[in-house]
C-alpha cells in the first residue's frame, strides 16, 4: 500500500466503521415496522381485479402467450406497438407483464404482489444510496438516516397510483433500477469493485428500457461526482470535501471539478447518447411522452407545478381530506417542522453537500415530467412524482434522524427516545394517509369486477337469443375513475370482450369518445339501442329507456307560459314570471329558476336558449342528477349584429351523458347574481341551428393507407353560415369540451376551409402527423370566415 493510501486510510471517519450491534437492532426494528405498516396499508388493494390500462396489456398478453416472439419484437418498436404510445420505449415493462401473466394468468393478485416487491427493492436501494452518502460526514447520528429514508419512501402517501394500479408499475420498475444503478455506482466509487460498476451500468440500461425518465441518471451521477469528497483512490474516502477554494480561484475550481465529474461519468453519458440514437431509429423521435414538442404554456405550467408540489408534500386524496382534517393537519405540521430542522444542515459544512445531492436528485427527477406534473386533488398523476419522492424521502429522513445533533440537544437516552417517538408517530401517520388514499383503488377493483360480470351476462343473454343477435347496446355513465382510481379508462373494449356486438360505453364526462354521434343515432331513430346506466349508488348497471326526441312535444313546451316551465325563487319580490318570460328588478338578493321537469324529460333538453336584455353579467346554470356531481354547462354567445338584439346564453345539457340518461332526481337551475336586472325568455333551441351536424360515414374510426376515414358535415340550418371549418386536434391532445363557443388554436393541428354548407370529406393517414388519436370537429363560419354558433360533436380518428 502506498503512502497516499495509508494517509487517507488513517483519516477515514468513524462512519465507515461497521455499525454497532445496537444500531443494527434499531435498524431491523424500524425495518420490520415499516414493512408491517406498508403491507397493512396496501393489503386492501391486493385483489383479483385489473383496472383501466391494465386491460390494454391483457389484450397484448393473450397474443404474446401464443407468440412469445412479440416480447422480443417489443425491444424494436414502440411500447406494445400501440397507437396510444407512439413515443414510448418501455420493453422491459412488457417482459415483467409477460412473466406475471405466465404465472398468474388473469389473476391480478400476483401482479399486485410484483408491484409491492419492486417497492421493497426501491426501498432497499434507497437505503444503500443514503448509507453511501452518509459516509461523507464524520459526525455521529448517521446510523438511522438510511432506514428512516427507506421507511419514509415505503409509506409515502402519494404512491397508490404507482403501486396499487398494475400498470402503475412502470414508475415503480424504472425507480427500482434507477436507485440500484445509483447505489452500485456509489459502491464502486468507494470500494473499486468492478462487479458494482458493471451492475450499475446494467441497471441503468434496464431503467432506460423501463421508462424515459431514466435519462436523468447521468445527470444525478454527475452531481454525485461533483459533490462527493475527493478520494485518493478507489476504496478510500477521506473525511471531508476538498478544501474550499479562495474567491479568486472559484471559477478555476468549478471548471476543474466539472471536467473531472464529466470524465468520471463519461461512460453513462455515452450510454445515454446511444439510447437517444436507438429511440430515433426505433420510434423516429428523440422526444418521449404524448407529443413531439417541448413547448409549454408557461402560465399553465406554473399553475400545474404549484398544485403538483402541494400534492407531493401534502398527499391526501381530496375526497377524504375534509373528514380527516386533523390527520392532514398533523402530517403538514410535522412535515414542515422536520424539513425546517433539515434546513439547518445546509448551513453546516459537514452536511451541505449531502443535502445538495438529494435536493439536486429531486429536481432532476422532475425534469422529464415537467409537462405532466399537475397534482390533481384526487392524486391522479401522482405516479409522475414517484421517483422524485425517493430523494425527498431522504431529505425528510435527514431531519428526522439528525434533529438531536442539528439542534445540539444533549446526547443520551432522552434524545434517542424523542427521535424514535417522533419517527414512529410519523410512520403511523403516513401509513394512515396511505391507507386512506388506497380506498378508491379498493372500490374501483370491486366495481371493475361487477362491470365485467354484467357485461358478460348482458351480452351472453343477447347472443343466446337468435332474435336479438343484432342488438345494439349503449352503457351510459361508465366511470372513467373512482375518486382518482382508474376504472373504465382504456379498459372497456377488453372488459366487454364482445367485438361481434355493436355496443358503446359513454363515460361520465366524455371528452374523447363520440357521445354526440351516439346521441344523434338514438334521437334520429337510426338505431334502437338497449341502454344501461351505471349507478354509483348501487355500484351496478341499471336498465334505462330513452324515448326518441319528439319535436312536437318540444314545440308544445316552448309555447307554455314561463311559470309552467320554471319555478322561480326570489326574495323581496324581485322576480315576476309572466306568460312571455321573467322580469327581474334591481336588488341585492339572488334569483334562481328551477326547471320544471314534469313538463319534459331530461332527454329532450339538448340546448336551452335564454334571451335577455343587454347586461354586464350573464347568468350561470347548473345541471345535475342523483348520480353525478353538478357541473357548469353554459356556453355564452356574443351579441348579434345590431344594438337592439338581445343577448343570449346557450346551456348545453347534451354534453353530459349523466344528465340525459338519468331517470331519478335530475335538476336544472339557472342562477342570476344579485346585481342582475332585466327580462328573460327561455326555450329549447333546435340543435342544428346552433351547431353543425357532423356524421361519420366510414365503417370505423381507424385509418391506414388502405382504410380511409370519411364523414359529412352540414351547416345549412345555421343562420348566417357561408361555409365551414373542419378542425383536427393535435395527436393525443383532445379538445376541452364538445359543443363549445370558443376555438382552441393551441390544440389544433390542421384546419380545412370549405366554402360550401355541406360536403363529404375523406381522409387517410397522410392527412395526419404520425400514429395516435385525433379529434375532428366542425364550425360554421360567416362571410368573413369568423366562427358562429357552437362547435359540432366529435368524430374520433385513430391512425395506425
Amino acid at each position: 500500500m502506498n503512502t497516499m493510501q495509508q494517509n487517507a486510510k488513517a483519516s477515514v471517519n468513524s462512519s465507515t466503521l461497521p455499525p454497532s450491534r445496537a444500531t443494527l437492532v434499531h435498524q431491523l426494528l424500524f425495518a420490520a415496522l415499516g414493512l408491517f405498516l406498508m403491507v397493512a396499508a396496501y393489503k386492501c388493494v391486493v385483489q383479483k381485479s385489473f383496472l383501466g390500462d391494465d386491460h390494454v396489456h391483457l389484450v397484448w398478453l393473450r397474443e404474446a402467450v401464443k407468440d412469445p416472439s412479440l416480447v422480443l419484437r417489443n425491444f424494436g418498436s414502440n411500447w406494445l406497438y400501440a397507437w396510444t404510445t407512439p413515443q414510448c420505449y418501455r420493453p422491459l415493462i412488457s417482459v415483467f407483464m409477460f412473466t406475471d401473466y405466465l404465472v398468474w394468468h388473469r389473476n391480478a393478485v400476483g401482479f399486485h404482489i410484483t408491484n409491492l416487491v419492486f417497492l421493497v427493492i426501491s426501498c432497499a436501494a434507497l437505503f444503500g444510496c443514503v448509507f453511501e452518502v452518509g459516509k461523507w460526514s464524520k459526525e455521529d447520528g448517521l446510523r438511522l438516516w438510511p432506514i428512516f429514508a427507506a421507511c419514509t419512501f415505503a409509506l409515502y402517501p402519494s404512491h397508490p397510483e404507482t403501486v396499487s394500479w398494475v400498470t402503475g408499475r412502470v414508475d415503480g420498475i424504472v425507480t427500482a433500477f434507477y436507485l440500484i444503478s445509483l447505489y452500485l455506482w456509489m459502491l464502486w466509487r468507494r470500494t473499486g469493485k468492478q462487479a458494482a460498476f458493471a451492475g450499475s451500468v446494467a441497471s441503468m440500461l434496464l431503467s432506460l428500457a423501463s421508462k424515459e425518465m431514466a435519462v436523468t441518471i447521468p445527470l444525478v451521477l454527475f452531481l454525485y461526482e461533483f459533490l462527493r469528497p475527493m478520494s485518493s483512490s478507489a476504496g478510500i474516502t477521506t473525511e471531508s470535501s476538498p478544501s474550499k477554494p479562495s474567491p479568486r480561484s472559484v471559477p478555476s475550481w468549478l471548471l476543474k471539478n466539472t471536467i473531472r465529474s464529466f470524465a468520471s461519468t463519461g461512460i453513462v453519458w455515452g450510454i445515454l447518447a446511444a439510447y437517444f440514437v436507438l429511440r430515433r431509429v426505433v420510434l423516429g423521435t428523440f422526444i418521449g411522452g404524448y407529443d413531439d414538442t417541448l413547448a409549454v404554456d408557461c402560465q399553465l405550467l406554473a399553475s400545474n407545478w404549484i398544485s403538483g408540489l402541494h400534492k407531493l408534500f401534502v398527499p391526501i386524496n381530496c375526497y377524504y381530506e375534509q373528514n380527516n382534517a386533523a390527520l392532514a393537519s398533523y402530517w403538514t405540521g410535522l412535515t414542515i417542522a422536520v424539513y425546517l430542522v433539515a434546513l439547518v444542515g445546509f448551513f453546516r459544512k459537514a452536511h451541505r453537500n449531502q443535502l445538495l445531492f438529494f435536493l439536486g436528485f429531486a429536481v432532476a427527477s422532475l425534469f422529464p415530467v415537467y409537462k405532466l406534473f399537475i397534482g390533481m386533488p384526487d392524486l391522479q398523476g401522482s405516479r409522475f412524482s414517484f421517483l422524485a419522492s425517493a430523494p425527498i424521502a431522504a431529505l425528510f429522513a435527514f431531519g428526522l434522524a439528525h434533529f438531536p445533533q442539528l439542534l445540539k440537544l444533549p446526547k443520551g437516552p432522552p434524545s434517542s427516545i424523542a427521535r424514535a417517538t417522533i419517527a414512529i408517530a410519523y410512520f403511523f401517520t403516513a401509513a394512515s394517509m396511505l391507507w386512506l388514499n388506497n380506498q378508491p383503488w379498493t372500490t374501483a377493483g370491486r366495481w371493475a369486477s361487477t362491470m365485467e360480470s354484467q357485461f358478460r351476462q348482458i351480452f351472453e343473454s343477447s347472443s343466446s337469443n337468435k332474435s336479438h343477435k343484432d342488438d345494439h347496446f349503449i352503457f351510459f355513465n361508465t366511470p372513467n375513475n373512482y375518486r382518482g382510481a382508474y376504472l373504465a379508462r382504456n379498459a372497456i373494449g377488453d372488459m366487454g370482450g364482445h367485438e361481434n356486438l355493436d355496443w358503446r360505453a359513454i363515460e361520465q364526462i366524455d371528452r374523447m369518445g363520440e357521445l354526440g354521434q351516439c346521441r344523434e343515432s338514438i334521437a334520429d331513430g337510426t338505431k334502437a339501442y338497449k341502454c344501461f346506466y351505471w349507478s354509483d349508488t348501487l355500484g351496478a348497471f341499471v336498465p334505462q329507456t330513452l324515448p326518441p326526441n319528439k319535436r312536437q312535444e318540444i314545440a308544445a313546451w316552448n309555447s307554455l307560459p314561463f311559470s309552467d316551465k320554471f319555478k322561480v325563487i326570489s326574495s323581496a319580490d324581485r322576480a315576476h314570471a309572466g306568460s312571455d318570460g321573467l322580469t327581474i328588478k334591481p336588488g341585492n338578493s339572488t334569483v334562481m329558476m328551477l326547471l320544471n321537469l314534469d313538463k319534459l324529460t331530461p332527454w329532450q333538453l339538448e340546448l336551452l336558449e335564454l334571451k335577455f336584455d343587454k347586461t354586464a353579467t350573464a347568468p350561470s346554470g347548473i345541471a345535475s342528477s342523483e348520480l353525478m356531481e353538478p357541473q357548469l354547462i353554459s356556453a355564452s354567445m356574443p351579441s348579434l349584429d345590431g344594438p337592439k338584439d338581445p343577448r343570449r346564453t346557450i346551456f348545453v345539457p347534451r354534453l353530459m351523458p349523466g344528465w340525459f340518461s338519468a331517470t331519478k332526481s335530475p335538476n336544472f337551475v339557472v342562477q342570476f347574481p344579485s346585481n342582475w336586472a332585466g327580462h328573460v325568455t327561455a326555450e329549447i333551441a333546435p340543435v342544428h341551428t346552433f351547431l353543425p351536424k357532423l356524421t361519420r360515414t366510414s365503417k370505423d374510426r381507424f385509418t391506414t393507407t388502405t382504410s380511409p376515414i370519411s364523414f359529412s358535415f352540414d351547416v345549412a340550418q345555421i343562420p348566417g353560415a357561408a361555409g365551414a371549418i373542419i378542425e383536427i386536434s393535435k395527436r393525443n391532445a383532445f379538445f376541452s369540451q364538445q359543443n363549445t363557443d370558443h376555438m382552441e388554436p393551441n390544440l389544433v393541428l390542421k384546419k380545412l376551409d370549405f366554402a360550401t354548407l355541406h360536403s363529404q370529406v375523406t381522409m387517410t393517414e397522410k392527412d395526419f402527423v404520425g400514429t395516435g388519436a385525433y379529434q375532428i370537429r366542425c364550425w360554421a363560419i360567416d362571410k368573413h370566415k369568423q366562427p358562429i354558433g357552437l362547435s359540432s360533436d366529435y368524430i374520433l380518428a385513430i391512425v395506425l
